[in-house]
């Protein structure tokens, strides 16, 4: 059971992640323990929900909790037997990610996005957008109503297989998953080919979103410097050879955030 003291002298939430953190340090909690709801927890303490949701957020950010989808919060699994513990500097790290991802999913519509991956909206076809939405709202069918398919929407999927092709790239509907973004999808592949301790290449500079995404599953990342052509490529060698990493993750064109592209001759190399 979570015991907590709240002084109204500090901030809240570094009263919660201090107070819940000590716990499972000491054991107090043990590895697998559900914690109270974010609702009971404000509750209980007389705080608010948002106080709740942002410890929450910062101690999964540090490895202290496992959120669950439809579950709730759990303090992690081993932590004494992770492969190397991450460094207090990668905590603060993964609270600023997580702090600033935030900020900029809660963002008003007047707010000036510098920095991030978001186009502005008088460049997006607003107009197109409408007319598909109102054909789509005329037909009659259980998609407007249901979750559809897990793989996605599948005349989507299909009109991708014929983009594809176009490439020279075969494939069908049932092997292409629609996701809700590039976040979304490098997740799952994250999840999918890598576990905590696993090593992984990725560019120097690289992007910072999915560096956090990374950092909070236990990867251990390999920085292989970018040059205007593209990756160093001895420095890959390097690392590939001793690390033996499952995956390196690049952007050969418009790699962010330095806007630089893959050279064939370097793309040759990397293969």
């Amino acid at each position: 059971m979570v015991s907590l003291t709240l002084s109204p002298d500090g901030p809240l939430a570094d009263q919660i992640v201090a107070g819940i953190k000590r716990q499972i340090d000491d054991r107090l909690l043990r590895p697998g323990t559900r914690l109270p709801s974010i609702r009971s927890l404000a509750e209980s303490h007389k705080v608010s929900r948002f106080t709740v949701v942002e410890a929450y957020d910062r101690l999964v950010a540090m490895g202290y909790l496992q959120s669950r989808r439809g579950a709730g919060f759990y303090t992690a699994e081993a932590r004494a037997e992770a492969a190397r513990p991450a460094p207090a500097t990668d905590h603060k790290r993964n609270e600023e990610l997580v702090w600033l991802i935030r900020r900029l999913l809660e963002a008003q519509d007047e707010t000036i996005l510098a920095g991030g991956p978001w186009l502005p909206n008088t460049w997006l076809d607003e107009a197109g957008i409408r007319q598909s939405l109102n054909v789509l709202a005329r037909k009659n069918g259980a998609y407007l109503l249901e979750y559809g398919n897990p793989f996605g929407y599948l005349p989507l999927r299909e009109h991708l297989v014929l983009m594809l092709a176009d490439l020279g790239v075969t494939a069908h509907p049932g092997q292409i998953l629609l996701t809700q973004g590039t976040s979304q999808a490098l997740e799952l592949v994250i999840r999918y080919l890598l576990k905590p301790g696993d090593a992984a290449l990725v560019d120097d500079p690289g992007y910072y979103n999915m560096f956090g995404n990374l950092r909070l599953n236990g990867v251990q990342m390999l920085a292989v410097p970018r040059n205007p052509d593209g990756p160093d490529i001895a420095t890959l060698e390097k690392l590939a050879a001793k690390h033996r990493p499952k995956v390196y993750f690049t952007q050969s064109v418009m790699q962010n955030p330095t806007v630089s592209d893959m050279s064939p001759h370097v793309s040759f190399k990397v293969l």
